[in-house]
């Protein structure tokens, strides 16, 4: 008997499938990036509204805002750090530092303190007395030190361009080195604050923790606007 013959064809490989996986790799790479920046508006978005609720004229950096100058000028006195030294320096470490601060006592808080119902501070303007939920008090103190960093850091900028800064209203006088010395003071207070938070955290005392939390909120606030009247116009 004769032997078969086979005659084997390697069938030759279709970039079909490849292509197909391509696209569909590309295509859901495409959804999670749009899915991010999604994200990342709507949070910006809350944080925005959140402060927009909390603090009074929110968005007016306007130095000649009465709202304002009333807001700090009531807060320095409480506080009852107006005095300043001509030596006395701002440093934006002290600032970075609370917010290094308080970021890390929010990695501790335990979570059943997450919308605990707040009391406002007495005799302040620099609040809307009715807010009462933390969590919405935290998003807004993230997002008002970030903006008084921005505008710290404006304002150390123009003072090394020896530009002269100009202030307006009653509790400030016209020059970068009152602009300093409050900042530097609201600062001091932010930082002894923050610290202050971060030990009642440990601990787990809400109760001492929940006016240390608005007035850390209240404080950046008045940094933030310090800061704007410290730049030159």
């Amino acid at each position: 008997m004769g032997e078969r013959m086979f005659t084997i064809y390697r069938e030759r490989q279709t970039t079909r499938p490849f292509l197909v996986r391509f696209l569909w790799i590309t295509l859901l790479g495409a959804i999670l990036l749009s899915s991010s920046v999604a994200l990342t508006i709507f949070v910006k978005t809350k944080e925005s509204k959140a402060t927009e609720n909390l603090f009074l004229d929110y968005g007016n950096t306007n130095k000649e805002s009465t709202k304002l100058q009333d807001c700090s000028g009531i807060f320095l006195d409480r506080i009852q750090e107006k005095s300043c030294l001509e030596e006395s320096v701002f440093s934006i470490k002290d600032l970075q530092h609370v917010q290094e601060t308080y970021m890390s006592s929010l990695r501790k808080v335990p979570l059943s303190w997450y919308h605990a119902s707040l009391d406002p501070i007495p005799d302040t303007l620099c609040q809307k007395t009715e807010v009462r939920d933390l969590t919405k008090l935290v998003i807004a103190t993230k997002a008002e030190l970030q903006n008084a960093l921005q505008f710290v850091e404006i304002h150390i900028a123009s003072t090394q361009n020896n530009i002269r800064s100009s202030m307006s209203g009653p509790v400030f006088a016209t020059s970068s080195v009152v602009a300093n010395c409050n900042l530097m003071v609201v600062t001091r207070y932010a930082k002894k604050t923050a610290e202050e938070l971060q030990t009642l955290v440990e601990k787990g005392d809400l109760s001492s923790a929940k006016t240390l939390f608005w007035e850390i909120f209240e404080a950046v606030s008045v940094i933030k606007f310090l800061g704007k009247l410290a730049q030159s116009d």
